[in-house]
């Protein structure tokens, strides 16, 4: 008897679409059960186009249904992320609803990452840990709070209901991810097309947001209050880096250049503060650089520092040169951000942003 090839053919995912059942499993007449195929090179039980009645055939015949990729993730894994469906046909065929991957996520876990409510309400109906802990010590809201964005607020306040329903208890590292959600849809949703009288989309985020306030008995986060592009600047009291984090709000938008100069001393310094105390400058390149260059020259424009911090700043310039600067107390990236402050200060009167492009 011919041994059976181990790889499945080049078009399976194709022909599970459109092949009748009984071509299908004539196919495996030469083919292994468990043989592998696509770009990851899985077994069949692991496409999401495998129907249901391939797979209960499959698996009468002795195919693995606790396979696993390189990440240790079974079928059920892979339909739980999948919006086609299909994991509870793999549940109904006895998958192991409590199966862990290489990073201790069970299904509920990607389930709730990948935002698939309806897929954690399943889960949870069919007997799923709600209070299982993957390697970071996180639970399925907690991960799903952690890695979700402001697209995919409405399905991930269904989650948290869900979950908080199944009997986990909201914590403050929770009502913090809820916090920062606050916070970074506040500060992207400025301008005429996010006003949610007239985007759907921006509603349903709302609403989700809202819920999720709700749910975790969160103070919504307050508007956040733009310059109008004409009124003198006002420098709020505080310290440096609360100044520039009032005026980045104030200035900043959520994309691209500012459109005055102020504003754009104040994102320039401050995302080369980030590349350097956050990333350690591994990116700094010919953009950041520029943007040094720039910044450093405009502190001396219109009404300038005083002569001995424009010579501090100079060597400011120095120090971060190619993203450095973290040696001695105060780190340079910061001492030039309050620079910049200082620079807005003393010009209040909104002028356009000529600065180059920075691509950054």
């Amino acid at each position: 008897m011919p041994r059976k090839r181990k790889t499945l053919p080049k078009d399976f995912a194709t022909q599970l679409k459109e092949a009748p059942l009984d071509q299908l499993i004539a196919l495996f007449d030469t083919v292994e059960l468990n043989a592998t195929g696509g770009y990851d090179k899985l077994p069949a039980l692991f496409f999401p186009e495998c129907p249901p009645e391939l797979a209960t055939w499959l698996i009468s015949q002795g195919a693995d249904l606790e396979a696993r990729d390189r990440n240790g993730q079974t079928p059920l894994h892979h339909r739980a992320l999948d919006w086609k469906g299909g994991a509870e046909s793999l549940l109904d065929l006895g998958a192991d609803i409590g199966a862990t991957d290489n990073a201790g996520n069970t299904v509920l876990h990607l389930a709730a990452q990948g935002w698939r409510d309806v897929v954690v309400s399943l889960l949870l109906r069919r007997g799923a840990d709600p209070f299982a802990r993957n390697h970071r010590d996180l639970d399925a809201l907690e991960l799903a709070l952690a890695t979700t964005s402001s697209g995919h607020m409405e399905h991930t306040a269904v989650i948290a209901r869900e979950l908080l329903a199944a009997g986990v208890t909201p914590t403050d590292r929770m009502r913090k991810h809820v916090l920062r959600l606050g916070t970074e849809f506040e500060f992207h949703s400025t301008g005429a097309s996010y006003d949610p009288e007239t985007n759907e989309l921006v509603a349903r985020v709302e609403r989700g947001l809202h819920e999720l306030y709700s749910l975790f008995d969160v103070p919504p986060v307050a508007r956040l209050q733009r310059h109008d592009g004409v009124s003198p600047i006002q420098v709020p009291a505080g310290t440096p880096g609360a100044q520039h984090g009032a005026l980045w709000d104030l200035l900043v938008p959520a994309s691209g250049a500012a459109t005055t100069v102020q504003g754009e001393i104040i994102r320039t310094s401050g995302k080369m503060a980030d590349e350097i105390l956050r990333n350690g400058g591994a990116n700094w390149d010919r953009g950041f650089s520029s943007m040094l260059i720039w910044t450093v020259d405009q502190l001396g424009q219109d009404t300038p520092l005083a002569a001995p911090l424009l010579e501090e700043a100079a060597g400011l310039r120095a120090a971060m040169k190619g993203g450095h600067g973290l040696a001695g107390p105060e780190p340079a990236p910061e001492r030039l951000m309050a620079l910049a402050v200082e620079w807005v200060r003393l010009n209040p009167n909104p002028a356009p942003n000529s600065a180059p492009t920075f691509h950054r």
